[in-house]
């Protein structure tokens, strides 16, 4: 038999086995945890890059649709464009898509208007403006420079800024009789834009009764 000493000492012994194993427990436990919460983050980033690469396949898509749909809308302008268009005849000034006035788009209605600012055989200078209805009136411009007309008087155009961070592509076509088409895809719109230059085919005709306004 044991004296008490002997059995305090196998008490403290075995405490001791126990407290080894509870730790080396702990460990196994503390290590699996680890691989656990490694998995999961991992298969949380795999999902992640997966979607990522479905945004970046998407945007792709849409880049090319709409390259697709620009050209399109171009073909469609150069085939309804006559051939014997003399752009030379064309005045300089405004030109807008209905009856309304310059005056009343600015301070009132809202709309759009071409300022054809300079024409020749081959090239032409313009701007498109866009304005938004009183109060807000928020006026977004495209202008493009010295922009060369193929033989049929059309021509593709690019613009980096609406006046609202907005960028895009365009066709200008002149159509003969005073009228003008022109069409307008944006291809990027700023988050921050609170108004645009528009999208979409507008045909319009001269107006000489109406002057250039002052927007600024």
């Amino acid at each position: 038999m044991l004296n008490e000493g002997e059995k305090i000492m196998e008490k403290k012994n075995t405490n001791k086995i126990l407290i080894a194993v509870i730790i080396v427990l702990a460990i196994i436990v503390i290590a699996m945890a680890a691989v656990i919460v490694g998995y999961m983050a991992g298969n949380r980033q795999a999902k992640n890059d997966i979607k990522k690469q479905d945004a970046v396949t998407t945007v792709k898509e849409t880049n090319i649709e709409t390259t697709s749909q620009q050209e399109t809308t171009t073909e469609q302008i150069i085939a309804s464009t006559k051939k014997t268009v003399d752009v030379n005849k064309y005045a300089e000034g405004i030109y807008l898509c209905d009856d309304t006035s310059v005056d009343d788009i600015v301070k009132d209605t809202g709309g759009n208007y071409l300022n054809i600012k300079k024409i020749g055989k081959n090239n032409v200078s313009f701007e498109v403006v866009t304005i938004q209805a009183a109060p807000s009136s928020r006026i977004a411009r495209v202008v493009i420079d010295d922009l060369k007309l193929d033989e049929n008087g059309v021509a593709k155009f690019k613009f980096d800024d609406d006046g609202w961070g907005n960028r895009g592509t365009g066709t200008i076509a002149f159509k003969g009789n005073d009228k003008v088409k022109i069409n307008i895809k944006i291809t990027r719109m700023s988050q921050d834009s609170m108004w645009n230059i528009g999208e979409g085919t507008v045909e319009y005709e001269y107006r000489e009764d109406q002057k250039v306004p002052k927007l600024w």
